[in-house]
Formats: C-alpha cells, structure tokens, sequence
C-alpha cells in the first residue's frame, strides 16, 4: 500500500472482503517527501500504527523496509540492522505482524544486506522475501496493451503455455499478470478459466496506482473476490 489516501480507501473495500482471502502488505522506510528517509523506530512504529488504523487491520501480512540503497547513502545502514528489524522482529514474534521483507532496485544492495544480517543473527530467520523492480521480469507486465496492439491471444496461446512449461519443470515458480485497470485483469483470468479448465494458470495479479482507487472502483470487486482463497502461509 502506499498513499495514504489510497490506504483508507482500499480499507473501505476490504470491509467487503473475507481477511483470509487476500494479503496486505505496505512499506516503511520512505514517506511523502521523494527523498523522506526515517528507518528509526520512532517513524517506524507511527507508520505501522498509522497503516493499521487507515486499513482498518490488526495484523499487517508484510512489512517492506523500502528503497534500503537509500541508507547506503543518508548513513541509515546500520539503523536497518540495529534498530528496524529487531523491532519487526519482535512485532513478529506478538503477531503483529507476520512476513518481514526488503526492497531495492540494485539486486547487489539486497544480497549485501541478507549476507549482513546471516552474519549478525545467525540461525535466525530474519528476512521472509525480497522485493526489487524492473521492467523485465516473469511477470507479464502491462497486459491492457495487449488489447491495444492484438497480442492478448498470444498471451492466452503462447505466452501462458510456455511459461506454465517452465513452472513445470521448476525453472520459474509463479505467473503473474499486470495491468492498470482491474477490469482488464479480470477479463484475462475469466478468459484463462474457459480456456483452462480446472488448471491454476494465474498465481497472482498486480495492479498499480496512486490515486486511481479514490474512485472506490476496487469497492465494485468485492463480490469477486469473496469466492477466493489464499494459499496458506
């Protein structure tokens, strides 16, 4: 999650929505400002604090330490270690949290911090996943131009079939789909069920914003996503 308007809205939504159908997870770390840093654990418990109240949660799923080649920078390395995830750490341990994560574009900044944290916790559990962001990945990205320019059949035909190829034999784990409207998104999985009947295709869908859920369009999904269930954690 990130705006904070866009947290109260999407909490409006999720009232309509069975809590263990769906995972929340929202970043600490980076603020309003572009260049708003704070991993202390001041900032970061008013944060989580304030994502639960505008969310309307007890238990946040994930908590992201976002943008950490950040602290390389403004000198906060040694906060994330010290200070940020021993406090998600104990958060953690009073379920309050459930999933600890951290984020960056250099995939070198990631592998740095966990081969830190291997050596100041060791046989410890610190860090649940890692999150860095591209535009060339195993997701299929930006599927509503498929409509634009006549690729969603390839999608459908060729792109899925071999992707699912790979899943089978373990090279990848997960398919995702994005796309900008919802609608689009849904469109695919329907179409996918027809094509694809009683195989789990699609293992996630992302869609992105900043202010376009204030038209509480997620609100018209609800009903959808009442028939769906997560996988365990």
């Amino acid at each position: 999650m990130g705006d904070h308007l866009v947290m109260g809205v999407s909490g409006q939504a999720l009232k309509l929505i069975p809590r263990e159908s769906y995972y929340i997870s929202t970043k600490i770390g980076r603020y309003h400002h572009q260049f708003d840093f704070d991993y202390k654990v001041p900032r970061i418990k008013a944060s989580i604090q304030e994502s639960k109240q505008r969310l309307g949660l007890d238990v946040i799923d994930i908590i992201i330490i976002h943008d950490i080649e950040f602290a390389l920078v403004n000198k906060q390395w040694n906060v994330i270690k010290n200070e940020t995830l021993p406090y998600l750490m104990s958060l953690k341990q009073s379920r309050e949290i459930k999933h600890i994560g951290i984020s960056a574009l250099p995939l070198s900044v990631l592998k740095q911090m966990v081969e830190e944290l291997k050596q100041k916790y060791p046989g410890q559990h610190v860090i649940d996943f890692v999150l860095t962001y591209s535009k060339f990945f195993l997701q299929i990205h930006d599927i509503e131009f498929a409509l634009v320019n006549k690729q969603w059949n390839v999608i459908k035909n060729e792109t899925l079939p071999y992707l699912m190829s790979l899943k089978q034999s373990q090279e990848i784990k997960h398919i995702g789909i994005s796309a900008l409207p919802l609608s689009v998104l849904k469109q695919m999985v329907e179409e996918l069920k027809q094509k694809y009947p009683g195989q789990h295709v699609i293992d996630f869908v992302l869609t992105y914003s900043k202010y376009t859920l204030l038209d509480n369009s997620l609100v018209h999904y609800g009903n959808y996503f009442q028939t769906r269930t997560r996988s365990p954690s």
